[in-house]
């Protein structure tokens, strides 16, 4: 569940739905709806299991609020709240993208690969990093990718890191909305209907691919759709990240 997604097995279609009474999360594989992973909310953290006992487990993973709209996730003892590695950094912000339009959710996330090439900038070099690289991704000290995502948005590189951001929506002036296509993914409109798509030094090139797809099927129910190089805990921690908008 920590391992990134098979590139030659495209995206893999989930759902995440909310249990009103015990107040966990679920996120399940679609096709046959198999559960892959719970979460449940402890203070401002998720806690992160693969079933309804992880609460018991030796080692918990966490998606833990670092204010100021920051996120990571990272892995903890259960008897101490000290990380002992991190493996996501991600931000969150509203924005306007011009003066007159009302703002908008935006997020970027930085996964510690080994990237082989940077991004495609029409030289032909590849978006992702090579599958060899992506299975064998390091782990970072607190704090760290943090740091790098920081540098990222503002145009800096960042070497053994690949950053992820939104998919922008476009205005459409005749229904005085965003329009984004989701592909039947959702069937309702919210402000946590998101695309995250691979990104260079903070740039979004046109043709990048989609990573990670989350729209609202129903009240409590969400698709989540990834593909390498998300993990299955990945793509579910950034989904979670939306809970707080």
């Amino acid at each position: 569940l920590i391992r990134p997604r098979p590139r030659a097995e495209g995206s893999l279609r989930c759902v995440v739905r909310l249990q009103p009474r015990e107040k966990d999360v679920l996120m399940h594989v679609e096709d046959g709806n198999v559960l892959l992973l719970v979460a449940r909310k402890e203070g401002k953290h998720w806690r992160i299991g693969a079933d309804r006992a992880f609460a018991s487990a030796s080692a918990l993973v966490q998606l833990t609020t670092c204010g100021g709209g920051a996120y990571s996730v990272e892995r903890v003892r259960s008897s101490s709240s000290r990380a002992s590695w991190e493996s996501l950094s991600c931000s969150h912000e509203t924005r306007a993208l011009s003066q007159d339009l009302p703002e908008v959710n935006t997020m970027a996330a930085l996964l510690p690969l080994d990237e082989s090439a940077e991004a495609r900038d029409g030289s032909g070099r590849e978006w992702l990093p090579g599958e060899a690289e992506c299975a064998a991704a390091p782990e970072r000290p607190p704090g760290e990718l943090r740091s790098q995502l920081h540098d990222a948005l503002v145009g800096q590189p960042t070497p053994g890191a690949t950053l992820l951001m939104t998919k922008l929506p476009r205005w459409n002036p005749s229904t005085d909305a965003f329009e984004l296509p989701f592909h039947g993914r959702a069937n309702l409109a919210s402000e946590r209907n998101f695309q995250l798509v691979t990104a260079l030094r903070g740039k979004v090139a046109a043709d990048a691919p989609i990573v990670l797809l989350h729209g609202k099927l129903d009240e409590a129910t969400y698709s989540l759709d990834f593909r390498y190089p998300l993990s299955p805990l990945h793509a579910f921690a950034l989904a979670l990240v939306t809970w707080g908008w």
